[in-house]
This record gives C-alpha cells, structure tokens and sequence, in this order.
C-alpha cells in the first residue's frame, strides 16, 4: 500500500497514482530525515527566529481592521525573543465573521488577456530592497507597496488567524513559518513581510474558496463570469496537461506538465490561474514532514512557439517565489528543442536564483531516471508505467462539499480545531516566553501538532471538495 501515517484514531493513505504500487524499499527515499533548517533540524539561532516570527505573527492576529497602533508597533525589530502575555486575546478564539455566499466574492467581471489587471495578478510582496532579491517579476506590473499597511488596513485579526490556519491544514504551523524564513535567509522581518504578503493574497483572491467550490464549483463560477471558460477549466483537467503523480526518488510528489498541450488562446488567463492555483493546493496533500517539496516534470516533446504564453510563466514563476516558498524540490525540463532557447533567454531573467538552481535540463530517459525510477514514470518519457491517465469527472452528488443538514456536526468540529488552535498558541506562548524545559514543551507542541492535523481532517469533508485524486482512491482520509 502507499505510505501510510497514523494519528490518534486517524489514518491517512497516500496512494501512488496511475501506477501498481512498489515496495518502499525500491523508491529509494533520500529525505527520510528532516533537512537542515526544517522541524527537527534546526540550529538554536533559527529557533530564536522561528520564536521572533511566531511573535509577530500573533500580534497580528490581534489586531483589529484599521489599528491605530502604527507598522512599526506591530513589527519591531527584535533582538531576542519577546516576552508574551499568557492573557492575550488569542487565548480564546476569536469571532469568526459573515461571509459571503460561497463563490459570490469570486463572481466579478474578469478582464480578458489583452487587458492589463486580473484577479490573480503577479505578487508583489516587497520592494527589490526589502525582499533582498535582486529579480522581482512584479516591479513592472503592479506598484510597490508595503503589504503590511495594506493588510493592517483591511483585514481584522480574525481573518488573519483563521487565513493562517488554513494554510496550516493538515501541515506543521512550525513548518509553515520556516517556509518563510527560509526563504527569505532567516531575516524575520522580511519573513514576516513575505507571510502578510501571503495571507493578503489568500483572501483577496478566496483561495480557500476555490478549494471549497472544487472542480465543478469552479467551472460554475468561471461560466457564470465569462461564458465558455466554465468549459475551459474542465478541459485543464480532461486534457492531461498537467496532473499529479509520483513520487520521486526523493519521496517527492511530481506534478507532470505536457507543454505541447497547452495554447494560449485556448482559455483565458483567469482560466489558467485559477487551474493553477487548484492544483498547487492538491499537491499539497501529497506532501507530509518532512518531505515539504514537489518534483515539476516539463515534458517539453512536440514543443512549438505556439505554446508559449509568458503572461502565465511570469505568474507560475510568482507562485513558487511568493506564495508558495520553498514549495519546489526540483524541476525538470525534459527534451526541450533547439528553439525552446530562445524562450529560455527571455525567463531565465525573470528567475530567483534559488529556484533556478533547482531547475535542470535532461535529454534521455536515463536522465530521468536519475531522479525518478521508471515505474513512476509514463511510457511517453520512457519509464514503464503504462497506466494512461484519464481524469474522471464528478458523479451525481460527487466533487462538492459535505451537503446541507449538516452545519451542527460542522460547527462542531470546527469549534473542536479552534480549541486545538488555541491551545497550540498558548504553547507557543510559554515556549518564547520559556515557562518549562525544553523537553516539556517539545513534547506539548508535537502532541498538538498531532491534534491540530487529527481535527483538520474531520474537517476536510467541510472544507475541501472531493478531487479527482479523491475519486481514484490516491488520497484516503479514514477516521475511525
């Protein structure tokens, strides 16, 4: 059977897709121990950044819409950790707040390709001179602004903390803020920026929407917006363009993307993005501690100019730089033809080079194999999995939310992951301020770790529309 993690009465089943399932031992798993800068791997000056982070983050969530306090109250330079109140707001949960019709917030008029603004735009986390990167795809598309004024401005503490845990899900909240950290070289202020930046993101543009509404809830909106996109969006998934597989030899999920399938004017960017998006949280159920990385295949066969859409390389490129850090593991671009150089010479530019370092150049199966064994790979690019994928749609009643007439059992459970939460940031709490030894309070924070992903995955029925990986039986949530 596939990989296999028991919490409490909880188990998950990650499944291989497409393809009979070899014994652990022929994966050859080369990231069974956390690596350095990752939970469990970690130096004591990381860890008084992780703690410097954790402050300021919650701080923020305490926060109310418009806060008198000025940017610079809420994200002092720290020299050390600071000491917090075992009384702060956050010991309680905070109120959660209307919403919005699921998918109403996303149904606005959506500008066509030729126009200069859309929902999902390219990121613009921090200025060249606050990120520290000397590449900033956005600096010419959107202005610079200073993300935490923005999210202090218009965003309430609760929805700053419930954006958070949400982005959390079934993953490490320790994990999460490293991601940042890492990121951005352990400069906590620039992380911090880089995680407003996020949580702004994330609710302007509904992520956690999106994968509410699932498959179908999606192409019903993109139809409604713009008519023949609802269409579209389906043949994103129908085509084979790009799906989830693996893993790699590294333990990695690999996200397979047929260039050759993919022409511009096929969908609107809109489209695109939000296929992206979809996906990126998907692959996300694929990943577990302390694999926190995806493998990209390019499969670059029968690739014409007719294929290059740079619009949507430069908001892909943006994801990984922006929203999803520290996401990509390696990216392989596979049988590229002599042309493809030249677009080459225009996306290089646009790379950080702490991804393009991941991004490598193969020619031969051979040079696949190298990162991935050839039962995980398609016939098409030479391994022996012969498996086709084809994506199957939702039935009757399939692909959508846990149906009505149950809002008592959801609130329920709901309820039962704030208290977790809660109590995860009142650990937090002691930890910084060091009320314990050091061993008490590792084996407290691991143990609500635990929770926290236990109670998320009650939740998932509420929160998450079955996918396609769902439906093939690749992802599994059995709670006993």
């Amino acid at each position: 059977m596939g990989r296999l993690h028991k919490f409490g009465h909880v188990v998950i089943i990650y499944l291989s897709p497409f393809s009979r399932l070899p014994s652990p031992n022929s994966l050859a798993m080369t990231a069974s121990e956390p690596q350095p800068g990752q939970c469990g791997n970690l130096t004591d000056q990381q860890v008084a950044h992780l703690k410097e982070l954790w402050v300021l983050m919650l701080d923020l969530f305490e926060q109310t819409v418009g806060g008198p306090e000025p940017i610079s109250t809420l994200s002092p330079h720290l020299g050390g950790p600071r000491t917090l109140s075992p009384t702060s707001s956050t010991s309680s949960p905070p109120k959660k707040e209307n919403k919005p019709i699921l998918g109403s917030m996303l149904y606005k008029v959506r500008p066509k390709r030729n126009q200069s603004t859309s929902t999902l735009s390219p990121p613009n986390p921090a200025s060249p001179e606050d990120s520290g990167e000397e590449n900033d795809i956005s600096s010419s598309t959107t202005p610079t602004t200073n993300p935490l004024n923005e999210i202090v401005a218009h965003f309430s503490g609760a929805q700053l903390h419930e954006t958070f845990w949400n982005i959390v899900g079934t993953d490490n909240a320790d994990g999460i803020l490293l991601r940042f950290l890492r990121a951005r070289k352990w400069d906590v202020q620039k992380a911090f920026h880089m995680c407003c930046a996020t949580l702004k993101w994330r609710i302007d543009e509904r992520v956690d929407e999106l994968v509410a509404l699932g498959e179908v809830g999606i192409a019903e909106l993109l139809e409604k917006e713009d008519p023949g996109q609802g269409a579209a969006f389906l043949k994103q998934l129908e085509s084979g363009k790009s799906y989830l597989g693996g893993p790699d030899k590294g333990g990695r999920p690999i996200c397979f993307i047929n260039v050759s399938l993919h022409h511009k004017e096929d969908q609107s960017l809109e489209t695109l993005k939000k296929f992206t998006v979809y996906t990126m949280e998907t692959a996300r159920l694929f990943v577990d501690q302390p694999i926190e990385t995806a493998c990209i295949v390019f499969n670059m066969t029968d690739f014409s100019l007719a294929c290059v859409d740079m619009e949507y390389v430069k908001f892909l490129i943006s994801c990984f730089e922006a929203y999803y850090p520290e996401s990509l593991g390696v990216c392989l671009v596979h049988h590229s033809p002599w042309i493809f150089s030249t677009v080459w010479k225009l996306i290089s530019p646009l790379l950080d080079p702490v991804v393009a370092s991941k991004i490598h150049f193969t020619k031969t199966k051979e040079d696949l194999f190298e990162y991935i064994v050839p039962s995980r790979l398609p016939t098409y690019l030479g391994g022996t999995d012969s498996v086709k994928y084809i994506y199957v749609p939702p039935g009757p009643g399939e692909g959508l939310l846990a149906g009505p007439g149950n809002e008592a059992e959801k609130e329920a459970r709901m309820e039962s992951r704030r208290a977790v939460e809660m109590a995860y940031e009142a650990a937090v709490r002691r930890w910084v301020n060091e009320t314990g030894t050091s061993a008490e309070m590792m084996t407290e924070r691991k143990e609500l770790a635990r929770k926290l992903r236990r109670e998320r995955l009650k939740l998932e029925p509420y929160m998450r529309a079955p996918t396609y990986y769902h439906r093939k039986g690749m992802i599994k949530t059995v709670v006993d």
